[in-house]
């Protein structure tokens, strides 16, 4: 359906896509190398790009961008403007947190609420008026006015979905142990060195071809 895969570290692929398919097949992991360690890998409370980067592999959005930056479905699998300042989407069925809660359209509602909230993320979603639970699988979002980009908007890194259970029990601590239904769940971060990540057997979307990652930071 999507390429997203790696798309958040092309450019860590060019700089050091030296390396070669042969070595990544051997060992079955991708390392890659960012100048920067990433702050938190909770996306509501920063968007700088070394934390966007890893965020985006192990959290889903509504929407995402594809190849041709065309807006596409992800965790949405219908959507419809009743009118200019109301959208109602369908979530698809049966997909699961990487703690196996299945997506709920309350998770829908607590990530974005939780989103507008925050300073580093509420800019994108400010024209938000209010989410509404209709079903388990349905959520509809009100703006305060018409606002054309608003499934753009919710492309960004900042939008994803998060497990409503999960950030509840881990608190403070999430940022440094993320839960989604992304392709990749989060495995371990050794501050100043690196992040290690492992792909999601159970991910609903097409499955990685590379069982693991790690992302080490190297300032020079």
């Amino acid at each position: 359906m999507r390429k997203k895969l790696f798309s958040g570290f092309l450019l860590s692929l060019l700089v050091f896509g030296a390396c070669g398919t042969k070595e990544v097949s051997k060992s079955n992991t991708l390392v890659l190398v960012q100048g920067s360690e990433s702050k938190s890998l909770d996306p509501h409370s920063t968007t700088d790009l070394p934390s966007s980067r890893v965020v985006k592999q192990i959290n889903d959005r509504l929407f995402e961008l594809n190849e041709n930056m065309e807006i596409v479905p992800s965790l949405a699998e219908k959507w419809e403007f009743q009118d200019p300042k109301t959208l109602v989407i369908e979530l698809k069925k049966n997909v699961k947190f990487h703690n196996g809660e299945v997506l709920k359209a309350s998770d829908v509602k607590f990530s974005l609420e939780r989103m507008k909230n925050s300073p580093a993320s509420s800019p994108l979603i400010s024209m938000m008026d209010s989410i509404e639970v209709l079903s388990d699988s349905e959520v509809k979002i009100n703006l305060s006015e018409s606002f054309a980009p608003i499934l753009s908007h919710l492309t960004h890194t900042a939008a994803s979905i998060l497990s409503e259970k999960a950030v509840t029990e881990l608190g403070k601590t999430y940022g440094q142990n993320p839960v989604g239904t992304g392709a990749y769940k989060f495995s371990s971060w050794t501050p100043g060195e690196k992040i290690e990540l492992v792909a999601n057997e159970n991910y609903w979307d097409k499955k990685a071809n590379i069982k693991n990652i790690v992302i080490k930071t190297v300032p020079e």
